[in-house]
């Protein structure tokens, strides 16, 4: 009966388990709908009044569009990471700029909604692809596996070492920096080298992934050290159902509910997708604010490094007790 009792516990965990990772994947991602996506319009502030006042009229909320005296400084916006497109109006005529490094799906959207626009004002469009992904990665997903592929080794790596090793602070933290470089050398030599999924940048995507590793790997160490594996392994619980789908994958973080990238832009994983693709296509620009996010997590862990077990706790030795039989 107690094994009956344990298996169902198991299964409601599971259960459980299963509707987190349903419910925050499936939730965050299966409607990519935009939200105050920042778009730049090339003239006077009455005409993007206008432009605005007609898009909020289809889909209220969907774009926040900005006016820009010239081209120039509409794309140094686009460039900077400030704004998603730019609209170029013209009689008769219009040319929108996307950035499909910013996200395809999110590019593709936006398109779609200012073709519509402008044939129901009797004008064509004509789009341009300013910021383009690798021909290796058309769709962008490749940035998503990238993640998977930091984040995933550098939490293993952090509860093996936490957990299956005596090593104290020093040497642990040692061991830690070791796990984030070699996880950040094998993932760009893949990622740029390997496959060309992610060209172009290979030292700033080496500092970005380092950075990214050690976030998790400080983080998940200190916690194991501090409440045991347990409590290591259940921060996966934070990174991986909630933090991953937060970050806005494939579709990015102006296309999932508005709360839910808030809560990302504050995770590893979103800030680590947003270092990524700042770091390889828009030439390091806004790498501030996810790179900051990044450090807080490792200087996190450290606190809680300092203040947790110097070591892991050494193994009992388990005594075999051997009864005597009278015959």
């Amino acid at each position: 009966m107690k094994d009956i009792r344990k298996a169902a516990g198991m299964l409601l965990a599971v259960a459980l388990l299963t509707a987190l990772f349903a419910g925050s994947f499936i939730g965050a991602m299966h409607k990519p709908e935009p939200h105050d996506v920042p778009i730049a319009v090339v003239g006077p502030e009455q005409a993007v009044t206008q432009i605005q006042s007609a898009l909020d009229a289809k889909a209220d909320g969907a774009f926040e569009l900005s006016a820009y005296a010239t081209e120039t400084d509409a794309r140094e916006a686009l460039d900077g990471r400030q704004v998603d497109a730019v609209l170029i109006p013209g009689q008769g005529a219009s040319t929108l700029l996307t950035a499909s490094a910013a996200g395809a799906a999110g590019a593709t959207i936006i398109g779609k909604v200012f073709t519509t626009a402008a044939q129901a004002q009797g004008t064509t469009l004509t789009i341009t692809d300013v910021r383009p992904l690798s021909a290796e990665d058309p769709s962008g997903s490749a940035m998503f596996f990238y993640l998977m592929s930091v984040l995933v080794p550098s939490l293993g790596g952090a509860l093996m070492l936490a957990v299956g090793t005596r090593l104290r602070r020093t040497g642990l933290v040692t061991a830690l920096v070791g796990v984030a470089v070699v996880v950040g050398g094998v993932a760009v030599a893949v990622a740029d080298a390997a496959t060309g999924v992610l060209p172009g940048a290979p030292a700033r995507l080496f500092a970005v992934s380092v950075l990214a590793s050690a976030a998790i790997a400080f983080t998940v160490a200190g916690l194991a050290r501090l409440a045991g594996a347990g409590a290591g392994g259940a921060a996966a619980l934070l990174f991986f159902p909630i933090g991953i789908p937060a970050s806005g994958g494939p579709v990015g973080p102006r296309y999932i509910p508005e709360w839910y990238a808030t809560v990302g832009s504050f995770l590893p994983p979103g800030a680590t997708v947003e270092a990524v693709r700042n770091a390889v296509y828009f030439d390091g620009a806004a790498l501030t604010r996810p790179t900051l996010v990044l450090a807080c997590w490792i200087v996190a862990g450290l606190v809680l490094l300092a203040v947790g077990k110097k070591k892991a706790p050494e193994e009992k030795p388990v005594v075999a007790r051997v009864e005597a039989v009278t015959v």
